[in-house]
């Protein structure tokens, strides 16, 4: 596996900052109010909002995707009940549908299994196909709806 997840912190957040500003928009990574493209004012809510939810009781809740080195996108791990969580990611463009994503869950799932969570669930829209794809390799069970598409993916916690 070519994928490390690396716990966010101040440095890292400002990498991967770099590569969001570089490789996505404002709405793809975060939850925007005004989504006008990376002012200054963008720059600072991402910041805060990673600030803000780095971590979480049971350990780290954000964490860099590394690629041999490089800050490829981030991935969360949110604890939402007994023995489950929730996930979310995003990459850059430039690495997008080279199957990061495949292995970026993979390591994210190890860890929630560490953690003792049986369960990681994962929300997206139905036209989100390299996420939805990505799920699936990893073996989510779905749920669709008009609007939505809800992944549970097992551990082996």
């Amino acid at each position: 596996m070519i994928v490390r997840l690396i716990p966010l912190d101040e440095a890292g957040t400002e990498a991967l900052l770099a590569v969001a500003v570089a490789h996505a928009e404002p709405a793809e990574v975060m939850p925007v109010d005004d989504p006008t493209g990376w002012t200054d004012a963008a720059k600072s809510a991402f910041r805060a909002f990673h600030a803000a939810n780095r971590d979480g009781a049971r350990g780290p809740v954000m964490y860099a995707i590394d690629v041999r080195g490089e800050t490829a996108g981030m991935i969360r791990l949110a604890e939402t009940g007994p023995g489950t969580a929730e996930t979310g990611m995003w990459l850059g463009r430039a690495m997008r549908s080279k199957g990061l994503g495949v292995d970026a869950l993979r390591a994210l799932l190890e860890i929630a299994a560490a953690r003792g969570f049986h369960t990681v669930r994962a929300e997206t829209t139905p036209d989100n196909t390299a996420a939805i794809h990505a799920l699936a390799r990893c073996g989510a069970v779905f749920t669709t709806t008009p609007t939505a598409v809800t992944a549970e993916l097992r551990t082996t916690a």
